[in-house]
């Protein structure tokens, strides 16, 4: 999976430029990996932030139900967040996840 390395906003992997904000992509982009799925892209914003706040770029991908129809309580059955970090950077995130959400 590629990300825009300034917006963070998914690429195609043969892109050279960002469809959004037209940033030239890296030669290398980071590999991103997914933690842990959260129950809702509202979850999912808290958890950004913090990491945002640490200096880890990351970015949030909704299931097919919470995209298509604008869902973003936390009520809608079945749907989830999940969180795309730099590999190097799991661990980290993971840790900083479950400080915040080993509740839920």
């Amino acid at each position: 999976m590629k990300f825009c390395p300034h917006c963070h906003v998914h690429i195609a992997e043969n892109d050279r430029r960002c469809p959004k904000c037209h940033g030239k992509t890296l030669d290398h982009d980071p590999k991103m990996v997914a933690i842990h799925p959260l129950p809702s892209k509202m979850y999912a914003e808290m958890v950004k932030e913090v990491l945002e706040r640490r200096g880890i770029p990351c970015i949030i991908k909704t299931d097919l139900l919470s995209s298509a129809f604008g869902s973003e309580g936390c009520s809608a059955v079945g749907t989830q967040a999940t969180i795309y970090v730099p590999e190097d950077r799991r661990e980290e995130s993971e840790e900083v996840l479950h400080q915040m959400m080993d509740h839920i």
